[in-house]
């Protein structure tokens, strides 16, 4: 298994809109995305590369407190994207890189 990368917001920090870690990271076929939401609300979820190119954007479902989203990057090229959150009101963003 790959290494846990800890991103914006750490596991500590409860109550807390954001990404908490994305594993493993250099990704390879598929990357693990944990985030936390405040709200029940839906969750803008986007990957985009550094020139703000989307590659995958959803609206997902999101539970108040943890939540696990799980993205296939096999067709990722060898580069550093962002995943994006949005739930209306919070942002939050972090680095995913692809060797």
């Amino acid at each position: 298994m790959g290494r846990l990368t800890i991103c914006s917001t750490s596991l500590q920090q409860a109550n807390e809109f954001g990404i908490v870690a994305i594993y493993p990271n250099p990704i390879g076929d598929q990357a693990t995305i944990i985030y936390e939401t405040t709200t029940g609300n839906n969750v803008l979820f986007k990957v985009v590369d550094i020139l703000g190119r989307t590659y995958t954007e959803e609206i997902l479902d999101a539970k108040i407190g943890m939540n696990v989203k799980v993205i296939d990057t096999s067709k990722f090229s060898s580069a550093m994207y962002f995943i994006v959150l949005d739930d209306g009101v919070q942002h939050s963003t972090a680095k995913l890189l692809r060797r």
